[in-house]
Order: structure tokens, then sequence, then C-alpha cells
């Protein structure tokens, strides 16, 4: 019964197949997706995400590659598959390479964050650790102020901070893999730093 509600849930997903014309086409409708996590496996969708991260266009490629990792853990979380971890590191590094120099995209930002926490998802705590914490320092050097758009809510709101900004999240994701890597200092010092329910959130997984 719960298979058959799961491909129910896939067809009513469903649209007719089409390529995105632009940015703003592809990150409307991968927005509408990641608010249903399920339909980000639609068939269609993925075949169109493929063909984005082929596309001449540098930022809908970026993009591709942003979200196409997110399909990658939904399906992760459907099969339990570690192969689908690798996958998801794989599209993150290319978005994150795509992105090198391009300081002022929020999609080198959210790059950077996904792929730490596909290290956190995987028990690397340490490595989470270290990449939130140079983004952050990165950021606070540089003086960049993140610009927040449809898709980056989006994909803040998946991972259940749907009230933040970037440079917010990389605190708590750095106070979170401080907590998990055993660095209590770390992780009581950026949980201070930021507003509850995440201060509360670091502060229980440190115990």
């Amino acid at each position: 019964m719960r298979k058959l509600v799961f491909v129910y849930q896939i067809m009513m997903c469903s649209v007719v197949a089409c390529a995105w014309n632009t940015v703003t086409e592809l990150e409307a409708e991968a927005s509408q997706k990641i608010m249903n996590p399920v339909c980000l496996l639609d068939t269609n969708f993925v075949s169109n995400l493929n063909n984005a991260a082929q596309s001449t266009n540098v930022i809908m490629k970026v993009d591709a590659n942003l979200v196409k990792s997110m399909v990658y853990y939904q399906r992760f979380l459907a099969t339990a598959d570690g192969q689908m971890v690798d996958d998801q590191k794989q599209s993150l590094s290319n978005a994150v390479n795509l992105t090198v120099g391009m300081t002022n995209s929020w999609q080198f930002w959210a790059g950077r964050f996904l792929l730490a926490s596909t290290y956190a998802a995987d028990n690397d705590f340490s490595i989470a650790y270290q990449m939130s914490t140079n983004s952050i320092k990165m950021i606070q050097h540089t003086g960049v102020v993140i610009d927040t758009n449809v898709l980056s809510k989006a994909i803040l709101t998946y991972y259940e901070m749907p009230d933040i900004e970037l440079e917010t999240a990389f605190k708590v994701f750095a106070g979170m893999s401080a907590a998990g890597a055993g660095i209590g200092c770390a992780a009581t010092n950026y949980a201070n730093q930021v507003s509850d329910p995440y201060r509360s959130t670091i502060l229980d997984f440190i115990k």
C-alpha cells in the first residue's frame, strides 16, 4: 500500500516534459518541487535537470547541479543506496567548481553549504566543520552580502532553515558539525551567535 501511495505522489507531480528557456523558469519550477520533495523524483523534471546541466549558460548549469544534488539525496532517503551520496557530492563539486570566483552570487555559497551538508550526512563532521568555518571566514573577509532568491530560500527550507539567510545557515551548520566532531567549545560559540530554535538545536546536539 505504501508503495502505491508513493507511485501516486510521483504521478501527481508529473508535468508535460519541456525544457526551461531561462534560469528564472528553472528556479521557479525547482522551488515548487522542493516544497513537496517527492516531486524532485519526477521523471520529466529529472530529465530537464540533466539537460540543463549540459547548458552553455553557466548559471543554468550551476542551478541544475544544485537541484540534482537534492534529487540524489531524495533517492538516498528512499533507497538507502550509498551511491546516491557519492552522486550528490559529484553534482555539488561541479557546482562549486563552476562558481569559483563568483562570490557575489548566492550559488557560490549555496554550493559550498550543500557540499558541507553531504559530508555531515556521511558522518564526516570534521570536514563539514572545516568547510563551514572556511566559508564563514570568507564571508567576513570579503564583506559580501549574499543575494536571496526563490530557489535559495527553497533550499534552506528543505534543510529546515526557512527563516534565515545563508550567512546564518553556515553558522548553524558550523555549530552542528562542531558538536558532531566533538569540538564542544566551538559548537557553543556558534550556538551563541544564532537565535532559537537553532541555538537550542546545537546545544542539544552537544549533549
